[in-house]
């Protein structure tokens, strides 16, 4: 059933809220509320294994239906920024996500559930025990009055026990990559644009290759990582950027066009020596030393050159045969970076010089050889 764009089913919502939809890009399918949905609501934090079982109750419809992810903004303490759980949903095969603001806390449960209805949804499936509304007031038998509702079970790891975002951030906090790892069911990892740094750890003998700080829940220091560099080169969208879809005088759709990364869905990255030509860099997986912090030692020696407040996640690739010519003749603006993380080494600190810091640099860069069998 096609439902009318005009329809005001909130025409008594006291809450105004502003949605972003986002459309697959690989599905080449604009959007439009009379499609029948499969529904998954929650935040998905890192789209780890128990999320990836809602996942494929949506995805797996018939061809008739759609699926859309109603989920939540992403913040500093998140496992994934906002781009990369709607990449990660994308891949799974989603072909909706419809990120809610954060003044949806304030939304009581039959204002949500109304706006539900606006949709034609056929399948809501959500995780264990969830709760949605003003302080958690709805339940899934207040869901089940727009559709039928599929609860998920607990997903349990090796040690049998249960498989959530907290948790998982929890290991970060500590350091224990490997745990996270096994309970992500994939490489941890940090993305974003390429940037130009100030050359200062290439005069230290260590060029690294920098991306945008996200913002990212992983503790400050050093890291034994490994890193792919690509480009985007995917098709724009047909539909326009601007379009909005209003519901009532309450809730306005804003539709997003959105640029397109392809995951790498390989659970355990494995780095290895590198033996391709150096033409050949894009797509390739280096091993690397991975810096995340404020460089306290540079803002230190030279503290015009570096804010108090600025972050950076760099990386020092280990593989002697890569050349940072051939990065440098890319046009950055479309050059983006994957930097997998797999083990801790150091928390960030403060060395007296320069001097010291390289030969702090030196240790690492020996360590991380030995941990990938490479030559010192």
């Amino acid at each position: 059933m096609d439902t009318d764009f005009n329809k005001d089913l909130t025409k008594d919502l006291k809450l105004k809220i502003d949605l972003k939809l986002y459309v697959n890009p690989k599905n080449n399918q604009d959007f439009y509320p009379g499609y029948k949905l499969r529904v998954a609501i929650g935040n998905f934090d890192g789209v780890h294994q128990g999320h990836r079982y809602i996942i494929q109750k949506i995805t797996s419809g018939s061809k008739e239906s759609k699926s859309m992810v109603i989920t939540f903004r992403s913040y500093n303490h998140s496992i994934f920024t906002m781009e990369q759980k709607i990449e990660a949903l994308f891949n799974l095969g989603v072909d909706y996500v419809m990120v809610l603001p954060e003044n949806i806390k304030s939304i009581r449960k039959d204002e949500f559930l109304d706006f539900l209805r606006y949709f034609s949804i056929e399948l809501i499936a959500v995780g264990k025990d969830f709760r949605f509304g003003y302080q958690r007031e709805g339940s899934l038998k207040d869901l089940e009055k727009v559709s039928y509702v599929f609860e998920s079970s607990y997903i349990l790891d090796s040690s049998s026990n249960i498989i959530s975002s907290t948790r998982i951030r929890s290991k970060i906090r500590e350091h224990s990559i490997e745990n996270s790892r096994e309970l992500l069911g994939y490489t941890p990892y940090i993305q974003g644009a390429l940037s130009h740094g100030v050359h200062r750890a290439t005069s230290l003998g260590f060029p690294t290759i920098n991306i945008e700080y996200p913002g990212t829940i992983y503790d400050q220091g050093v890291y034994i990582g490994a890193i792919t560099l690509y480009q985007t080169s995917y098709r724009k969208e047909s539909l326009s950027q601007g379009i909005t879809i209003n519901i009532g005088d309450s809730i306005r759709i804003n539709i997003n066009e959105y640029k397109f990364y392809p995951y790498i869905y390989n659970p355990y990255i494995k780095p290895q020596v590198q033996s391709q030509s150096q033409s050949d860099f894009k797509d390739r997986i280096y091993n690397a030393i991975i810096h995340i912090g404020s460089r306290p030692t540079l803002r230190k020696v030279d503290p015009g050159s570096y804010p108090v407040d600025s972050r950076v996640v760099e990386a020092h690739i280990l593989d002697s045969s890569f050349s940072m010519d051939e990065i440098k003749k890319e046009e950055f603006k479309d050059m983006y970076g994957r930097f997998y993380l797999l083990n801790f080494l150091a928390k960030e600190k403060v060395f007296s010089d320069e001097g010291e810091l390289k030969v702090a640099i030196s240790t690492y860069v020996k360590k991380a050889k030995n941990f990938f069998s490479l030559k010192v």
